[in-house]
């Protein structure tokens, strides 16, 4: 999967914004894809990509996403020197009347299965704020939460 989505991201560079959506293992194809670029001397443009997630992955201590993405612009690993363009959502689940939500909160749950880039996406091309973003995540649950 990821050799595919390094592949696709190379591409979609050379013409648009590219935001891999996940945390550590979308800074693994950040930096596989500088690897491949650099191997088979492909052009990509390394400042139209960014990796999105949740600041639960990115405030994650086991996880060290933040680190990670530091040490990858030291090492050889992205060959460019550049370190990979981090966003995380400040989403909260605090709030919300459902306690599986809230389960992020309390540090059960961290994974968002895309959920960070795509609230992220929802800010950039919408403007949703934590309410808005909130609303709509729970109105989901809802329609899945049998009657």
């Amino acid at each position: 999967m990821q050799v595919v989505v390094a592949g696709m991201a190379i591409a979609a560079s050379r013409s648009c914004g590219v935001m891999l959506a996940g945390g550590t293992q979308m800074l693994a194809v950040y930096a596989l894809m500088s690897a491949i670029a650099q191997a088979y001397a492909l052009s990509w443009q390394p400042e139209e990509v960014v990796v999105g997630t949740t600041r639960w992955v990115a405030e994650d201590p086991t996880g060290a996403t933040v680190d990670l993405a530091l040490n990858l612009g030291k090492g050889s690993l992205t060959h460019s020197g550049r370190i990979p363009p981090l966003l995380a959502t400040h989403l909260s689940f605090a709030d919300s009347r459902y306690p599986q939500l809230r389960a992020y909160e309390q540090g059960f749950v961290k994974e968002g299965i895309g959920a960070g880039a795509a609230c992220i996406a929802a800010h950039l091309s919408q403007d949703w704020q934590q309410h808005q973003l909130l609303a709509a995540i729970e109105a989901q649950l809802e329609s899945l939460i049998p009657i």
